[in-house]
């Protein structure tokens, strides 16, 4: 898939920017378990900086804002790279994620440009590459 010319957002559970009315009812207890960021949109700029899912918290936003979270890229079916990303787990469990890897892919890649593979950066013996999940 080449990208739209003029892509038709779809009811998905994403967000621009998280403005919520009123900051003192937000709280780590109000936290998603997960959020992730668009870093690069190689399309067409217009998802630059899309956080998700709908319910991301300021808190989280600042965190991926700087710097937190794990690299992944989306794919659409003939393999043009569409997305980059970082994805973070914000749950608190020690030695596991709250999170499978696909969320991005299925919250946001797949509904708004028809992404079906996600790419996670990882730590191999000869360095770090990507891998598809």
């Amino acid at each position: 898939m080449s990208c739209p010319n003029n892509p038709e957002k779809v009811a998905g559970c994403y967000a621009k920017s998280v403005q919520p009315k009123n900051l003192e009812n937000w709280n780590s207890k109000n936290m998603n378990k997960y959020a992730w960021k668009i870093t690069e949109d190689h399309c067409d700029s217009e998802s630059l900086n899309t956080f998700g899912p709908c319910d991301i918290t300021p808190e989280q936003e600042a965190a991926l804002n700087n710097g937190k979270g794990e690299a992944f890229r989306m794919y659409d079916d003939d393999g043009e790279l569409m997305y980059s990303g970082v994805i973070a787990d914000f749950a608190n469990r020690r030695g596991s994620v709250s999170y499978s890897g696909f969320e991005p892919l299925e919250d946001f890649g797949m509904p708004n440009v028809g992404c079906t593979e996600i790419h996670y950066l990882e730590k191999t013996n000869s360095g770090m590459k990507w891998k598809q999940l």
